[in-house]
């Protein structure tokens, strides 16, 4: 006797992302000499397999990075990786690249994913397409250099909070899952 009983709907899951890339570097100041990073953060979620995240840091006076890396559970991963996706996306970044560090934290954060690409940099090198600034009127958070010429797009003091608030999330996330 065939069965009354409707089939029941499948489950409705939020949209997650299968596959993005997300990396977080400290030191993108350069000048004269190319910029020294102080630390790298790698989150990789392939698609297929176990996300991953990787870390380079090298101790301020050495040349050495001391490297550890990690498979996460993308359910650590994806909810930043979301996060990253709709808060960057409102985020503006230097114009022209590299003009200078926008957000003052000699800080980049680097997010790729199949719905949005979003990078913000720091001075690196000379070439002079721009006009000059002053660069001893400016100083970044960190102290660095901010550049020989100001970008021609600057973020609001929210749009640096929300940005600095990232870089905490993905440090902390990098940090625990490390351990």
């Amino acid at each position: 006797m065939p069965s009354s009983s409707t089939p029941s709907s499948p489950k409705q899951t939020p949209t997650t992302m299968t596959q993005f890339y997300i990396r977080l570097q400290e030191g993108i100041c350069g000048g004269i000499k190319p910029a020294t990073p102080r630390l790298l953060l790698e989150i990789t979620s392939p698609g297929e397999g176990a996300p991953s995240i990787k870390s380079s840091e090298r101790k301020q006076g050495t040349k050495v990075f001391k490297e550890q890396s990690a498979e996460v559970s993308a359910e650590q991963i994806n909810g930043l990786a979301s996060e990253l996706k709709e808060v960057l996306a409102g985020l503006p970044t230097e114009k022209p690249r590299g003009a200078e560090d926008i957000y003052g934290l000699d800080t980049s954060i680097f997010f790729g994913s199949d719905e949005l690409e979003w990078r913000n940099g720091g001075p690196e090198g000379f070439s002079f397409p721009y006009p000059l600034v002053d660069v001893r009127a400016k100083e970044c958070e960190t102290g660095c250099t901010p550049g020989l010429y100001e970008s021609d797009i600057q973020p609001t003091a929210a749009q640096k909070a929300k940005f600095k608030d990232l870089v905490e999330k993905i440090k902390a996330i990098a940090s625990s899952s490390l351990q």
